[in-house]
């Protein structure tokens, strides 16, 4: 499908609304709906909760919907934690895509996701996990960047307390001038050099420069990330050997360790991108070292006082 244009691969792909809904009834779970405003939505697996939450922030580079097994690996990691007492929602945020909406637009509509769980449903930042996948990871990194350095005509953000931590998987954190990374070379991942250099040139258009470092991290100054520790707790990125963009994120971790106590880094071997969720591609799938890793990550954010 790769192969085909923005507009066929969309077509397909069909919008986030329709992933979520068949996902739901596939898997007797309720459809829960909530309307951001801005064309934005909040779409809950399970029950909606005000206590702990994880916010969801889809990959798909700005221009697919979410894909159906990121909900499976949401809905495995809710389970999980409840086997552990600790009872957590899942709130998956629906965004404009490509080319409807560029830059600051998702970001605006991941702010009213967020400010819509602190200001009306009154859950402490201190609950919250922020989330995301490739340019959900992307979006994650554009939120902590809008609360650092605001961006205008984007509604500001106010924490009373760090939220609990950021979970980056394979963030899309480079999305031009990638020639001297050799994992973009790697033939075994499931997208390659010359789609992610299409497909983050049309998200690169006409965006002034001076935005740079909030859609290209890695192109961010070095002080771009001072106070990151006082917007979340505790950071988690995972990638993969085999996966495009490990280079990238390889180098990107330091330069947020640079400004933050708390950062990890999980490679899995053979991985490719986003190797979490191809856990649940298949129902009966036995999870991987790096997702049961991350359950443990998530337990002890949540167990924390």
């Amino acid at each position: 499908m790769l192969h085909l244009g923005i507009p066929q691969v969309q077509y397909i792909s069909g919008p986030t609304s329709q992933v979520y809904r068949t996902w739901a009834k596939k898997h007797n779970v309720p459809v829960i709906v909530e309307e951001l405003g801005s064309n934005a939505r909040l779409y809950w697996i399970g029950s909606k909760t005000s206590d702990r939450v994880i916010l969801y922030l889809h990959g798909g580079a700005y221009l697919l919907p979410m894909a159906e097994p990121a909900l499976s690996f949401w809905k495995f990691i809710q389970q999980e934690l409840t086997k552990q007492g600790i009872d957590v929602g899942i709130a998956v945020l629906e965004y404009t895509l490509y080319p409807d909406a560029l830059f600051p637009i998702p970001l605006k509509q991941a702010v009213l996701g967020l400010k819509h769980l602190l200001e009306d449903l009154g859950v402490s930042p201190q609950n919250i996990h922020l989330t995301g996948d490739s340019a959900g990871g992307n979006l994650v990194l554009q939120v902590i960047s809008h609360t650092l350095h605001p961006v205008d005509g984007v509604p500001r953000i106010t924490l009373s307390s760090p939220l609990r931590g950021a979970y980056l998987i394979s963030p899309w954190i480079l999305l031009a001038d990638t020639q001297k990374y050799p994992s973009y070379a790697c033939k075994h991942d499931i997208i390659n050099r010359s789609i992610a250099t299409k497909w983050g040139r049309a998200i690169l258009q006409d965006i002034p420069d001076v935005y740079t470092p909030y859609i290209q991290a890695l192109k961010a100054p070095k002080t771009w990330f001072r106070g990151a520790d006082q917007v979340v707790d505790r950071v988690l990125m995972t990638t993969g050997d085999l996966d495009l963009l490990r280079d990238t994120i390889t180098e990107f971790e330091p330069l947020v360790r640079m400004h933050h106590p708390h950062v990890d880094l999980t490679v899995q071997r053979n991985g490719i991108h986003d190797g979490p969720f191809f856990d649940f591609l298949l129902d009966g799938s036995p999870p991987s070292e790096v997702t049961l890793s991350s359950l443990h990550w998530f337990a002890d954010g949540f167990k924390r006082d």
